[in-house]
């Protein structure tokens, strides 16, 4: 796999959306760590690795603030984080968590990494 560089994000982004209209591609702007603003919303745009990461992360993040709030202290001990993040992920995928607008995982392949892109919808 090859680096994933911004130029790069922003070409599977514009692959994706099918944009060929030139001033609408350099509209995109990196909003900030692989985020992109489009005319039609803001865009995450991940290799595997980094959607692994980041979906973990927000899991984690949920269950410190959710999940393990509610709970009894005396059972906080028991809760099994791995097992709740592979559980999420296997029923649900990254989608749901990744993507707030519509809580779907859009893919395309690039052929200057020869891999896939994961793309995000945020908003």
């Amino acid at each position: 796999m090859g680096i994933l560089t911004s130029e790069l994000r922003k070409k599977a982004l514009i692959q994706y959306l099918k944009i060929t209209d030139k001033d609408d591609q350099e509209d995109i702007k990196e909003l900030y760590d692989n985020c992109f603003e489009t005319c039609v919303g803001e865009f995450l745009v991940l290799n595997d690795r980094e959607a692994d990461e980041l979906f973990e992360d927000q899991i984690e993040n949920y269950i410190d603030e959710c999940i393990l709030h509610e709970l009894p202290e005396p059972y906080r001990y028991y809760f099994d984080n791995e097992k709740f993040i592979r559980d999420v992920r296997l029923s649900d995928g990254r989608g749901p968590t990744l993507a707030g607008y519509d809580g779907a995982e859009q893919e395309t392949r690039l052929d200057e990494i020869e891999d896939w892109v994961f793309i995000y919808r945020v908003n």
